[in-house]
């Protein structure tokens, strides 16, 4: 009983937490003022959350492993490790792009990417990202060393921070399909791989990502 209560109240704050945002945006918010919709007391929201900066970490971290979830169930990362990666950033990229809630805490709040965590964690997003970096390679029998690979994680995030922030702001107009196609060739194409095989990945998993209906997929993501 009390172990249900605690998953309802934890519920209970993101889920006011996103009415928030929706309602006055990430930066216009505050610690008390999720707590008293959520009918909590601070001490109690910190209890489950770390910070403010905490909940929209949970937030995107959940979306983040319910996309990973989506692209390993529809195409297991054992049988097309790229093909699963890009249906999985894809997919991101999109919710990003079309929903108001996600795009609202991409731009106002820090992303779990901009402070990866020491231990590896559910939320240790860099070490999943580098993970399946180090499995495509691995595929097409490359390998890179420790230090490498991590700098190929950071990269693309940088990069695909810049250009999708500016899509949002209106600074860039690129579409939906060229921004990914931008995002993911550097690094695919600079280690090697096949620029054919590499566009007919792609193609694929955008065509796949653009097929979920996204209103059903975010509605449970806590």
């Amino acid at each position: 009983m009390v172990y249900k209560k605690s998953i309802e109240t934890r519920r209970k704050i993101l889920s006011v937490t996103k009415e928030l945002v929706l309602e006055k945006g990430w930066n216009n918010i505050s610690v008390r003022d999720i707590a008293e919709l959520a009918g909590v007391k601070n001490p109690l929201l910190y209890y489950y959350f770390r910070n403010k900066q905490g909940i929209a970490d949970h937030i995107f971290g959940s979306l983040i492993l319910k996309t990973l979830d989506y692209a390993e169930k529809e195409v297991p990362f054992k049988d097309d490790g790229m093909l699963s990666h890009f249906l999985y950033v894809s997919l991101y990229y999109r919710i990003l792009l079309e929903d108001e809630l996600y795009q609202k805490l991409y731009m106002e709040s820090t992303h779990p990417f901009d402070s990866p965590v020491e231990n590896v964690d559910d939320y240790d997003l860099n070490y999943m990202v580098t993970k399946q970096f180090d499995g495509i390679l691995k595929a097409y029998n490359m390998n890179l060393d420790s230090t490498a690979l991590k700098a190929y994680t950071i990269s693309a995030f940088s990069v695909a921070t810049s250009i999708f922030r500016n899509i949002i702001a209106g600074n860039l107009d690129l579409s939906y399909k060229d921004a990914m196609f931008f995002i993911s060739r550097f690094w695919i194409m600079s280690v090697g791989i096949d620029e054919k095989i590499f566009e007919e990945k792609m193609n694929k998993a955008i065509e796949m990502a653009l097929q979920v209906d996204l209103e059903s997929f975010v509605s449970d993501d806590d």
